[in-house]
């Protein structure tokens, strides 16, 4: 019952399919080759608006990328500003693989998890292609399996952060 839409990146990014639940349109992404610098946080912050009209009520990014941002325009803590404001899980597949060429540098989990951590995500890295399905059989399973605790103020939004309490029945929690 899961939707997903594709989204290419480099130095730009490319929506190669909408919304979709059809798992052939995933075949479009053996025909991508990787080119041009990483602008990371330039797609994620082109993505937030695409989220916006998905059909289901939860959704997550997922970023695979064989490097680190060597090109975005959009600062990291303007990205980290736009992602308090979402419901969005963002999660990173790093592939750093050990065959280096000039134009892949080794990824850096550290930048990463910047952008993974704050939304409830994380960041995975893999050293070849074969780890990469475990890696997103992994992430499926974490988001199947999680629950969201939601909290609307009563007094308009002011773009700050606020604490809430969740008190919960019973020991085991």
């Amino acid at each position: 019952e899961d939707e997903f839409s594709l989204m290419a990146f480099n130095h730009h990014q490319e929506l190669l399919t909408p919304w979709t639940d059809d798992r052939h349109a995933g075949a479009m992404l053996a025909s991508l080759k990787p080119c041009g610098s990483t602008a990371i946080y330039d797609a994620v912050m082109a993505a937030l608006p695409l989220a916006d009209s998905r059909h289901k009520p939860r959704a997550a990014i997922l970023v695979v990328s064989d490097g680190a941002d060597t090109a975005s325009d959009t600062p990291i803590r303007e990205l980290l500003s736009a992602l308090r404001r979402t419901d969005l899980f963002v999660y990173a597949i790093g592939i750093d693989s050990a065959d280096r060429r000039a134009i892949n540098t080794a990824v850096n989990p550290v930048a990463l998890a910047q952008i993974t951590d704050q939304s409830g995500g994380r960041t995975r890295v893999v050293h070849d292609s074969g780890e990469v399905a475990d890696a997103l059989s992994q992430i499926a399973e974490e988001l199947n399996s999680q629950y969201l605790i939601g909290y609307s103020p009563t007094s308009p939004a002011d773009g700050r952060n606020h604490s809430i309490r969740v008190r919960v029945a019973g020991g085991d929690y």
